[in-house]
């Protein structure tokens, strides 16, 4: 019991030190070093959309995808688009790839969904040099049990796109 007592103090505060703040981990696969990127394309890695079925007169069903992207993405990768391009001064276009010596950055924001949060939970980014292939794998969480021992709140979009960016700044250098 005395081993016990003696060793909390400092297993608390180990824990309460790992639970501060927004946290990234990088899975490197390949090193840019010898790629020739001329500009960097930003987009998501999936498509959202809305399925839709629409039955008409004689029974025959339809399908239709709406694009849907929710709001609180889009202002994140504009947010992520203008802290790359503006503070970090790195040639970056929205959008699919065209040309030639391009890399691909892609994110995928995840959320909880909660109507009322206007943070995100984490963001997945993927790395894609100019041949396609995976480079690096970053993700970064936006951390809830900072706000629980510390009164600190989950990152907003803007602070935490700016710091995403300054993570894919680093990847980027790698």
């Amino acid at each position: 019991m005395k081993t016990l007592m003696k060793f909390s103090p400092v297993f608390c505060l180990l824990f309460l030190i790992s639970c501060f703040g927004t946290s990234t981990q990088v899975t490197k696969f390949s090193s840019l070093n010898k790629s020739t990127i001329d500009t960097w394309y930003l987009d998501f890695t999936y498509n959202y959309g809305k399925l839709t079925e629409t039955v008409n007169e004689s029974g025959k069903k339809s399908e239709s995808v709406t694009k849907v992207i929710p709001e609180k993405y889009m202002q994140f990768l504009d947010h992520l688009y203008y802290s790359l391009s503006g503070d970090y001064k790195i040639n970056v276009k929205k959008g699919r790839p065209s040309g030639k010596n391009y890399g691909l950055i892609l994110i995928n924001p995840l959320d909880s969904q909660h109507i009322l949060m206007s943070q995100l939970d984490s963001v997945d980014v993927t790395i894609y040099d100019n041949n396609e292939k995976l480079t690096k794998r970053l993700y970064i969480k936006n951390d809830y049990t900072s706000y629980v021992f510390f009164g600190t709140p989950k990152k907003d979009l803007e602070p935490l796109a700016k710091y995403t960016a300054g993570e894919i700044k680093k990847a980027l250098g790698d």
